[in-house]
């Protein structure tokens, strides 16, 4: 089955979005993958780890920097028309795993 969809991906390089990315791009969608300014090197790591093992094309991956934690998600306005234009499904998979979290982190805000 191949799928003719742009998944919008928050979260990426973390362990489920890259799972997950790695499952559908086997079906040969596209992605664009929200990833936080400092994991960028990680997540073009990540990505061309996926092509090389799966041999889908790297056009296939956008990768934007962002945060989910601002406004329009951290991202320039071209980033933002640009999911705005492509994107058919959205998965939200940035979070915080760690359960000794302090509260403004997990908020993303004064507790």
């Amino acid at each position: 089955m191949a799928l003719n969809e742009t998944i919008f991906i928050t979260g990426f390089p973390g362990f489920l979005a890259t799972r997950l990315v790695r499952r559908l791009a086997r079906e040969n969608a596209r992605f664009i993958l929200l990833t936080q300014p400092p994991l960028i090197e990680m997540a073009r790591e990540t990505v061309a780890a996926m092509v090389q093992d799966t041999a889908v094309a790297g056009e296939n991956f956008e990768i934007v920097p962002g945060d989910i934690t601002e406004p329009d998600l951290g991202l320039s306005p071209e980033a933002t028309e640009l999911a705005r234009q492509e994107t058919t499904t959205i998965f939200h998979l940035a979070a915080i795993y760690d359960l000794a979290v302090d509260c403004a982190s997990s908020f993303a805000r004064e507790c």
